[in-house]
């Protein structure tokens, strides 16, 4: 792998208070790092994108400070005029173009530290208006009109609870904080995490890491117990992939209902309606399943593989996960803070790399991240008659995308995934903008107007950062 010694500036805040509000401008203090392909970056100043790896080159196009890239190719030149290749994150539809730029405009993203070491960096007091000198900061450093993007919170605790949380996380700041900072139960958001933690399972057993062989093409009932085969040696089932749970398009008849009285026995029975990935139908237990075999492929509850191997590394705590019958019920039973489950945002936000302070490592390979978000190609399934009728449009493994337009509306860039659960839970993810969003409280009126409505609030508050 290509390597330069760059003296890049880190985004740095220089002053911390107890209440855990930055009050001083990040250090300009330039620190000598490494940068190298596959490196997570961020653009230090007004970027500019050239065509070809030359400081003269044509510029392509212009970049404001915060936007966020991976370097491919590179590195080109010397001295002052070392250049790299990004790939800058966005879509081509959205104007997103990438190419080559100096060394010198980049800087290394920040990372969060371990709660115990000071967690996030904020701008902004939890649950109380901020001084008129934060919300200059909040708009310089973290590109946000703060009372702009009150009215989203305004709106999220208009549905009649107490008990809304929204966190709002930008260039690393966080610049948005209300409610409660205890653990909420994450209900299908959880589906998400569970899909995070078979991707983490994956990328191990193709390392070798992992003791057994694991992929997304694994039959189900390789990892299953008989039971669910029914004694059937040409059940159906035997064409039932892994990643047929993932996708919501096993074939089985959708249920629903996760924890119902004897659940465990309800789901083995479960009677094949379709061959796998002709139709597309949302249900909790094709999950639950899939958390079964998992289960028994690692010897290890899904919950703890979860917590142990993604939420961990990445300086969360423990996440919370209930357990029927002796296996993670993975569907719907996650509880998290919303700052922990901001961590797993951010960790979607960089691909699934995290730098715990000694450089970038692959937490999640890039290649799965995508699979997650995009990998269900349902487009053309028919709709079984569960979950949203547009769903196959939007699905990926577990996690939904942006790409229509559909579930976050037109003002959010397509490039933005987002996993979701009952009473709208949201965990909202929107690399072009450098964004993390996330929201609890009680069920709105109708979810997919909440959705595109608490955005659309969202995005109307953003700014272009000039500084990091």
């Amino acid at each position: 792998m290509s390597t330069v010694r760059r003296r890049v500036r880190r985004g740095l805040a220089a002053c911390v208070l107890w209440l855990g509000v930055t009050t001083g401008l990040p250090s300009s203090e330039p620190l000598a790092d490494d940068l190298a392909l596959e490196q997570r970056v961020v653009t230090a100043t007004r970027t500019a994108v050239r065509a070809q790896p030359r400081p003269t080159a044509k510029v392509v196009r212009w970049y404001p400070i915060g936007r966020l890239a991976t370097i491919v190719d590179g590195p080109v030149g010397e001295g002052d005029s070392v250049m790299w290749r990004l790939d800058f994150d966005g879509l081509e539809r959205d104007r997103v173009i990438d190419g080559w730029v100096r060394a010198s405009d980049l800087a290394q993203p920040y990372f969060p530290p371990r709660n115990s070491a000071g967690g996030w960096r904020s701008l902004v007091p939890r649950d109380a208006e901020p001084t008129e000198a934060q919300k200059a900061a909040v708009l310089e450093r973290g590109g946000v009109d703060w009372d702009k993007l009150k009215l989203a919170r305004d709106y999220s605790a208009s549905f009649g609870t107490a008990n809304t949380s929204v966190l709002v996380i930008r260039n690393g700041y966080v610049v948005g904080d209300w409610g409660s900072q205890s653990q909420y139960t994450l209900a299908s958001v959880s589906k998400g995490l569970a899909g995070l933690t078979v991707m983490k399972l994956i990328d191990m057993s193709e390392a070798g890491s992992l003791g057994v062989a694991l992929d997304l093409d694994t039959p189900a009932h390789e990892l299953l117990p008989e039971q669910w085969l029914a004694g059937d040696p040409d059940s159906a089932k035997k064409a039932i992939r892994i990643r047929h749970f993932l996708t919501h398009t096993s074939g089985l008849e959708a249920h629903d209902v996760p924890g119902i009285a004897d659940y465990y026995n309800i789901m083995m029975s479960l009677p094949v309606l379709h061959p796998p990935y002709t139709v597309w139908s949302y249900t909790s237990a094709g999950i639950d399943l899939m958390s079964i075999a998992i289960q028994r492929a690692t010897g290890m509850l899904l919950g703890d593989s979860f917590n142990q191997l993604v939420a961990a590394p990445i300086g969360a705590g423990n996440f919370r996960w209930n357990n029927t019958a002796g296996f993670t019920r993975a569907s719907s039973t996650a509880g998290s803070t919303p700052r922990d489950l901001a961590r797993i945002g951010y960790l979607m936000l960089h691909h699934g790399r995290w730098d715990r302070g000694a450089g970038q490592e692959v937490i999640v390979s890039r290649e799965r991240i995508r699979a997650l978000q995009y990998g269900c190609g349902c487009g053309d399934l028919t709709y079984g008659g569960t979950g949203w009728p547009y769903g196959p449009r939007v699905a990926g493994m577990t996690w939904w995308n942006n790409l229509t337009g559909e579930l976050l509306g037109e003002s959010v860039p397509g490039d933005a995934v987002l996993t979701s659960g009952l009473r709208e839970t949201l965990l909202v993810v929107v690399r072009s903008r450098n964004l993390v969003v996330v929201r609890f409280g009680l069920t709105p009126r109708s979810l997919d107007e909440f959705r595109r409505v608490f955005m659309g609030y969202v995005m109307a508050s953003l700014k272009a950062p000039k500084s990091l």
